[in-house]
């Protein structure tokens, strides 16, 4: 099934279990294959929401940072889910969050994470800045 065909597919399920078992299994098909595309097509469709869970049980640590990565590169995704990302720890998926979120408390959270870590710190009151208007770079 291709993937714009399983989106369709997701969105007529009308139980929370019956969409989460059929993204699990189409994400286990797609790394069996070695179809990774899938992955990032199913984190930057309007179906991102549907699919956080199933991408963070990945078990291949690349292809699940594959995965966190493009949700976090999708505008779309909602702010709950965004800082569910936020929980994961992973430095490039906060930062792909940060250019990519609109809400503060996202932006707040990252900081309280991160409030031991100077680089992370300064990015994410940089792109903060930047949201603002305001420059200091």
């Amino acid at each position: 099934m291709e993937t714009y065909e399983f989106i369709e597919f997701v969105q007529s399920l009308e139980y929370e279990d019956e969409v989460l078992q059929a993204v699990r299994d189409y994400l286990r098909e797609a790394v069996e294959q070695e179809r990774y595309g899938r992955i990032v097509i199913l984190a930057r469709s309007e179906i991102a929401d549907l699919v956080v869970d199933a991408i963070m049980e990945i078990e291949e640590p690349s292809l699940r940072l594959l995965g966190l990565f493009n949700l976090a590169s999708n505008p779309k995704l909602s702010s709950g889910n965004q800082l569910r990302l936020i929980e994961t720890g992973e430095p490039a998926v906060i930062q792909e969050l940060a250019l990519n979120t609109e809400s503060e408390d996202v932006f707040e959270e990252a900081l309280s994470r991160f409030c031991d870590d100077e680089e992370m710190v300064k990015f994410l009151e940089e792109m903060m800045y930047a949201r603002e208007g305001r420059y200091f770079f």
